[in-house]
């Protein structure tokens, strides 16, 4: 494999130092992500949204609880940091959701809270079936409490699908990245950047170990709204040297502190694909400085998976332009990326996989040995005491290397003989034969008989 390193003087991208200096450490929110120290806008924007001192806060929700008036918890489908997802019924039309609520710790606390609603605006403003749908949002005080509604999707993350198979089948990883491409594409298109795109936060849909899922991206805890134009109004951009990530499908940038765009989710992309591809990360490490130092060093582009499949060009051409170091030099946006991946997918269905050839099974030299030696004579030379006893065969059949060239020129002659003798058969039948009369010649005389003629 060729190690790809930065280029030079390509554009303004984060220095080891700037990395260095990053202050890292683990997220209160998800333990898996990052963040800064530095603080995020101010609170002040969302005191309507926190709770006051004198506020009390509910209890942790419990299966059979009614939230909201509106919703009943069937089933605890998981934990995290920020809060608890539940299975639930709709009392008005018996419909399942899933229903997520913020822990109870967390509702005093402004820099969750912002992120919660943040959550619910991004789920609720993009359509996408790539995209999990946001449908409710529940508000309750005395006591305190958030909650919002999203659809209810069966499967399994594809972190689950990779633990248990490694890597996926090489058209597999390819329709997922399509897919994942498609749904960033749409939140581009909104001037939402996700920032946390990893295997975690991919549902794929149907039964486990479908060579074809359908996929949901999750968890827009994290995403980021893009400042629009002057005329536009509205979004405000971060303040420099906020971030929050996973470090090891975060982009250089992001880890920096710099300024994040959709380019940075077009790197975890291609993280993603590399590790669907080969079975693990362009970019290890033991340590967190470890992963994030490495991704100075380049990603190596891959020609095979992990099944030893050669990968078309233009996968491997795609994957490595995701992994650039600088955002200048990544693909202008998702819509190519997805583009390209469906190419390919097309070429793979096409004219199916070729496989690298295994270095374990590459034939070797065959021994050279002189034309009169049978291979019997040889396998008897090489042979056991035990196996050189045995009796030999009653025939013993030259080697296709030792048969002598002259007796197959005289075979390979006769054989055009005879088939040049059937042609000329063919064309001029026995019947059709032209036959010469015989030369006259004069008949002797018979004795006793006079033959008239001029006298000499």
């Amino acid at each position: 494999m060729a190690t790809r390193t930065p280029d030079e003087g390509a554009g303004d991208g984060p220095t080891l130092d700037e990395l260095e200096e990053s202050p890292l450490h683990p997220s209160s929110e998800d333990p898996t992500r990052l963040e800064t120290a530095a603080p995020i806008e101010d609170a002040t924007r969302i005191d309507d949204r926190v709770a006051a001192p004198d506020d009390g806060i509910a209890p942790d929700p419990v299966e059979g609880e009614l939230v909201g008036g509106r919703y009943r918890l069937l089933r605890h489908l998981g934990k995290g940091g920020a809060g608890s997802v539940f299975l639930a019924e709709r009392i008005s039309d018996q419909a399942k959701v899933a229903l997520k609520v913020l822990a109870p710790a967390k509702v005093r606390r402004a820099r969750v809270v912002q992120r919660f609603f943040d959550e619910v605006r991004a789920g609720g403003a993009v359509a996408h079936p790539g995209l999990i749908k946001v449908l409710d949002v529940i508000e309750e005080e005395r006591p305190r409490r958030l909650a919002y509604a999203m659809e209810y999707v069966e499967g399994e993350s594809l972190r689950a699908r990779l633990k248990r198979e490694s890597a996926l089948e090489l058209r597999t990883a390819i329709q997922v990245g399509q897919q994942v491409a498609l749904a960033l594409q749409a939140l581009h298109q909104a001037g939402i950047v996700h920032r946390d795109l990893k295997p975690e936060n991919i549902m794929l849909l149907g039964e486990p170990g479908n060579p074809s899922p359908r996929v949901k991206l999750l968890d827009f805890g994290v995403v980021k709204f893009l400042p629009v134009d002057k005329s536009g109004g509205g979004r405000e951009a971060e303040k420099p040297g906020t971030f929050v990530g996973t470090p090891r499908y975060m982009a250089p940038e992001q880890a920096a502190g710099g300024n994040v765009g959709p380019a940075a989710d077009l790197f975890s992309l291609g993280v993603m694909l590399f590790e669907m591809l080969t079975g693990r990360c362009p970019h290890e490490g033991d340590s967190l400085r470890d992963v994030v130092l490495a991704k100075l060093k380049g990603a190596p582009r891959i020609t095979v998976n992990a099944d030893q499949e050669i990968l078309p060009q233009e996968l491997s051409e795609v994957v490595d332009a995701c992994l650039q170091l600088r955002p200048q030099l990544r693909p202008s946006g998702t819509e190519k990326v997805a583009a390209i991946l469906q190419n390919v997918d097309l070429v793979l269905f096409a004219v199916g996989k070729v496989r690298a050839r295994d270095p374990s099974t590459v034939d070797k030299p065959t021994e050279e040995r002189p034309p009169s030696i049978s291979r019997e004579v040889v396998r008897r030379s090489k042979a056991t005491p035990t196996e050189a006893e045995a009796p030999p065969p009653s025939v013993d059949l030259p080697s296709p290397r030792s048969f002598p060239v002259g007796w197959a020129i005289a075979l390979l002659a006769l054989l055009l003989g005879c088939l040049l003798w059937l042609l000329s058969r063919a064309l001029w039948p026995a019947e059709a034969l032209l036959v010469l009369p015989e030369p006259s010649v004069p008949a002797p005389p018979v004795m006793g008989s006079t033959v008239a003629g001029p006298r000499p």
